[in-house]
Order: C-alpha cells, then sequence, then structure tokens
C-alpha cells in the first residue's frame, strides 16, 4: 500500500487553492460593486468546484495522496459550500424563511463531519457514497446558479425577476433535502459501524 506523501503535493495545493478562494469570494462581496463581485464569485467559485473533483483523481492517478491532502480535502469542499451559502443569505434578496433549508446544510454537514471524527477516534471510518458526491455536485450547482442569476439581475434583487428567484429558492430547497437524506444515510452507517466494531 502506498503511504501519503509528507511533502504538499499538487493535489493539495489545489485543496488550498479552494480554501484560499473563498476568501476571495468574500473580499469581491465586500469591497466591489454589483455585479462585478458576482461575476469575480462565479468565476472563482466554479474553477474552485473544478478542483474539488481533479485533485482526488491525479492523487489517486499519480499516486500523489499526502498527508496535509487528506486531512484537509474532506472539509475544504465543505467550507467552500458553507461560506458561499452564508454570502448568499446576506447578499442576495431571498425570503427570510431561506434561511432553514439553509441551516439543514450546515446541520448535516457538521454533524457529519463529527461523526467521521469519532469514528476516525476509535479508527472506523464510512467511504464516501455516491449519493454523497452528488450532494455535493447539487450544492455546486446551486451556489453557481445563484450567482449567474445575481449576474442576470445587476446584482441587485432577485425578486425583480420572479422566475429566477424561484430556481434559486427551489434549488436551495432540493439541495436541502438531498443533504438531509445522505446525512441520515451516513447516520444509519456509522451506527451499524459502530456495532459491528
Amino acid at each position: 500500500m502506498n503511504q501519503p506523501h509528507s511533502m504538499i503535493t499538487f493535489p493539495t495545493y489545489l485543496t488550498i487553492f479552494r480554501l484560499l478562494a473563498i476568501g476571495v469570494i468574500a473580499l469581491g462581496f465586500l469591497v466591489l460593486s454589483r455585479p462585478l463581485a458576482d461575476i469575480i464569485a462565479l468565476v472563482v467559485f466554479f474553477v474552485a468546484a473544478i478542483t474539488d473533483f481533479f485533485d482526488g483523481l491525479i492523487a489517486r492517478k499519480f499516486k500523489l495522496e499526502s498527508i496535509l491532502g487528506k486531512i484537509l480535502d474532506p472539509i475544504s469542499d465543505k467550507i467552500l459550500v458553507l461560506i458561499a451559502f452564508l454570502l448568499i443569505i446576506a447578499f442576495y434578496d431571498l425570503p427570510n424563511w431561506i434561511i432553514i433549508p439553509v441551516g439543514i446544510i450546515f446541520f448535516r454537514e457538521l454533524f457529519i463531519t463529527g461523526l467521521r471524527e469519532f469514528l476516525a477516534s476509535r479508527n472506523l471510518s464510512i467511504g464516501v457514497s455516491f449519493v454523497a458526491k452528488l450532494k455535493t455536485l447539487l450544492q455546486m450547482l446551486t451556489i453557481n446558479v445563484i450567482f449567474i442569476s445575481g449576474i442576470t439581475v445587476g446584482g441587485s434583487n432577485l425578486g425583480q425577476s420572479p422566475l429566477l428567484e424561484l430556481i434559486c429558492i427551489a434549488l436551495i430547497c432540493v439541495s436541502a433535502m438531498h443533504t438531509l437524506f445522505t446525512g441520515w444515510l451516513y447516520f444509519v452507517k456509522g451506527i451499524q459501524i459502530l456495532e459491528k466494531s
């Protein structure tokens, strides 16, 4: 079995880029006018989302897995997505109740991260399932569509375009339901693993 490198490898740099990307997006909304901030957010987030797919693929294919990468990779995409949703709540004029599905996404991600850490402390682990990968893809798609919608309305109130607002709300709700579903699957799997250990 190949041991992870102790050095920082190229895939790990991609993972670090994802962590830095969210800072760039947040800074853009704080200091730039709209829709320029939305455009930068879309470009940076889209590139960061692409790296989420390629860093793991490259690491496995070319045996470039690193210790730091194994630590950062599971949390980098979660941080990217969660902070992006926070920025959307702060800078996009969506209905106040949208915090409920976003809160569900936050709770699931934090709870499952805690579950993984607990299992790891007992030398146990849960593999990443296809539905979990689909969950991340759906979350990132949702965020990209919202950024595109912000550009479309010139960075102003999404309510100016009822159709765009409805699409964004629907995507957030569907993403939240799927996120909750995958969280339940992980929870059940975690219980089963603990019972067998």
